[in-house]
């Protein structure tokens, strides 16, 4: 991976990359930071991102409403979301008890309670979130978790300034629902009913003037201005001439293509024509960006730490696609995937670790022995733990050899840190 440096924005004035781990970092807030990103001319970079956006809620489960098995709720009043409002676009993060740092997303809302997708965007099976087996792993009345938006394809690389505009018949004229500063003379528009090759000719608060007359009435129509585009990435007219984000579907066990779609304005999958600007990017997890113009790139993302050990499922005899978790590089010494890990003297009775080398152009996969700290590759005997590190952002391949499931699908790799003094709230 070609990175990558983290820096926290919170006035330690450190630099995690240029730091060892060995002896743990100690902080006293939950740091905000930036990982620097650098993706090489027409080759594929693999990259997770370790961080996530400020919580928009903190709470405690409720202790007079029943957890189900994807369900949790609250007892504040007043109540404090909008039913529906959070479906699909913010994730719950465990900041407590048996579930603490796993992360699911919302896939429903009341005003009080959420409803949560258990599979954990994992082919293992659902884990529900009353399971007792084989150990403990139910979330319990009074266990803190917070609520957080979830990084999408249009927020993570870029999308065009969109507005919805209404107008009457062949006009250009157009009405805009409200002002938008980032419109500007010049912008391409794009939308049903405009012609294509439409710009925009003067504007003025939400009074619009096109270059070409609209083909047809249009009421709140949502409209798109390519002249205001903040895209990290490079967009074009089909997927052969546009950079690629590879997003891994474990329903389907290989990755999607995506691309900007200069002449719709928005991403698209790859042989579609659907609006794809809010795909989720789930936390923590893989995504392959084939870079195709012949410049290379560099963009920072922003966000914040893990504040408590990262939970990852890795699901049961098959493939999880994720990260460390962690904004550090770390030794394989340094990883501590926790007791649900098979460590084993030979690659065939071990769990699988697996790394991209973009030297190599492929996944190199590693097994740890009995002794907890060392670690080899399955073609040699030389023990690779203190020259082999995983750094910010890199995608982890983890294989979990046993037919495992409930709470031993779960790999907790310890924290490299101590977020010291630090109330949860």
């Amino acid at each position: 991976m070609h990175m990558k440096l983290f820096h926290f924005f919170t006035g330690i004035a450190l630099v995690l990359s240029a730091m060892s781990v060995q002896a743990q970092t100690t902080l006293n807030t939950v740091p905000e930071g930036v990982i620097n990103l650098s993706l090489p001319a027409a080759s594929t970079t693999y990259l997770s991102v370790p961080l996530t956006a400020d919580p928009s809620y903190r709470g405690h489960v409720s202790s007079s409403i029943a957890v189900t098995s994807n369900t949790i709720a609250v007892d504040d009043s007043p109540a404090p979301w909008t039913a529906g409002a959070l479906a699909n676009l913010y994730f719950v993060k465990f900041l407590s008890g048996n579930e603490m740092g796993r992360v699911v997303l919302i896939t429903a809302n009341t005003a009080n309670s959420l409803t949560l997708d258990t599979t954990d965007n994992n082919t293992g099976g659902t884990v529900s979130l009353t399971t007792t087996t084989p150990t403990a792993f139910n979330v319990q009345a009074g266990d803190a978790f917070e609520v957080f938006p979830a990084d999408t394809l249009g927020s993570m690389f870029g999308e065009y300034t969109t507005q919805a505009g209404t107008w009457t018949g062949a006009t250009t004229a157009v009405t805009l629902s409200a002002p938008n500063s980032d419109i500007q003379v010049g912008a391409t528009v794009s939308g049903i009913g405009i012609a294509s090759g439409t710009t925009v000719s003067a504007i003025s608060g939400t009074s619009l003037t096109l270059s070409t007359p609209t083909t047809a009435s249009g009421t709140g129509v949502t409209l798109s201005f390519s002249g205001s585009a903040q895209l990290v990435l490079a967009g074009g007219t089909a997927y052969s001439n546009a950079d690629i984000v590879n997003i891994y579907n474990p329903s389907l066990l290989k990755f999607q293509a995506y691309f900007f779609n200069t002449t719709t304005g928005c991403w698209v999958l790859k042989g579609s024509t659907v609006n794809a600007n809010n795909t989720i990017l789930y936390p923590y997890g893989a995504l392959a960006v084939f870079r195709r113009v012949t410049s290379a790139l560099s963009f920072s993302i922003t966000g914040r730490v893990p504040e408590v050990p990262v939970l990852t499922k890795a699901g049961s005899a098959t493939v999880a696609y994720g990260s460390s978790g962690y904004p550090v590089p770390l030794t394989l010494s340094q990883l501590d995937l926790g007791s649900n890990w098979l460590a084993s003297s030979t690659y065939g009775g071990a769990d699988i670790l697996s790394l991209y080398s973009p030297t190599l152009l492929k996944f190199v996969s590693y097994f740890q022995l009995p002794d907890s700290t060392s670690w080899r590759t399955k073609a040699s005997a030389t023990d690779v733990s203190e020259t082999t590190t995983i750094d910010p952002g890199d995608v982890v391949v983890l294989f979990q050899r046993g037919n495992v499931g409930g709470s031993a699908s779960f790999l907790s790799p310890a924290m490299p840190y101590t977020i010291d003094a630090y109330t949860i709230f």
